[in-house]
């Protein structure tokens, strides 16, 4: 059977076929604003390990597989029709942050970064997260505080056009977008 990382992979996989990300991640790279690459060291675990392999957009939460049944595990390992039907019926499963029992914890809210705004998300969302990093002088000094400032307005738009364009591509899933900038 294959290992935890490769049925993870699985669902990253999903998750890139079914939206648009890397033309997010690209207009952001592109944007006439200038947006910066946040530096490897001022980047959170889940920045670092970048499992969708993106400049500026993040998967912020984990994929449970051993929520996962043994008999699931073999039908993702085996690949197919039958993998790809497992896929999206256990989605939820694996990307909430508790495990869903009812409809009741799909609107229980939680927090994954209070540092990053919107604080609280839905249980059971998709958490992608937009991050880059403001302008600094060479004495550490922000060097246009006004830019910055317009910057998160057009990363505000860009997570808002995000949730639109994704909204139903997973069902009930919801899909957040956060901005850390």
């Amino acid at each position: 059977m294959g290992t935890v990382i490769d049925m993870k992979e699985k669902y990253y996989n999903l998750i890139l076929d079914r939206l648009n990300i890397k033309q997010y991640d690209d207009f952001i790279k592109n944007n006439s604003f200038g947006f910066i690459r946040k530096p490897d060291n001022r980047r959170k675990q889940y920045q670092t390990d970048n499992v969708l392999n993106m400049d500026f957009i993040f998967l912020r939460n984990e994929i449970h597989t051993e929520r996962l049944t043994e008999e699931e595990l073999d039908i993702l390992d085996k690949g197919g029709d039958n993998a790809d039907a497992l896929l999206d019926s256990s989605f939820e499963r694996v990307i909430s942050k508790i495990e869903i029992s009812s409809d009741e914890d799909r609107e229980v809210m939680t927090s994954y970064d209070r540092a990053i705004k919107p604080e609280f998300v839905k249980m059971n969302a998709l958490v992608l997260v937009i991050g880059t990093y403001p302008e600094f002088d060479e004495n550490g000094m922000m060097v246009d505080l006004d830019k910055e400032i317009l910057k998160k307005e057009e990363l505000r738009k860009i997570a808002e056009k995000m949730e639109n364009d994704f909204a139903g591509k997973f069902g009930i899933v919801p899909v957040t977008v956060l901005i850390d900038a």
